[in-house]
């Protein structure tokens, strides 16, 4: 799971079957990190030595993510 912010995006542990509560912090990114844009079914994105896959029905988080950087 992914909190982002206006100063950092936070990765979340929630753990393989939920969403819904977070279990610890796996890393800090810095807020310029940009996460897309999405492609295929899972979009993959490495952070450290992991890789995250996000859902295609979430790319539209990932892409208003993208923008808010890009805008300010």
């Amino acid at each position: 799971m992914l909190a982002v912010t206006q100063h950092r995006i936070l990765v979340l542990d929630t753990g393989v079957f939920s969403m819904k509560t977070a279990k610890s912090v796996v890393t800090e990114l810095p807020r310029v990190t940009r996460l897309g844009p999405g492609s295929g079914i899972w979009h993959v994105i490495p952070v450290g030595n992991e890789k995250l896959r996000v859902h295609r029905r979430f790319f539209k988080d990932i892409d208003a993510a993208d923008a808010a950087v890009a805008n300010a």
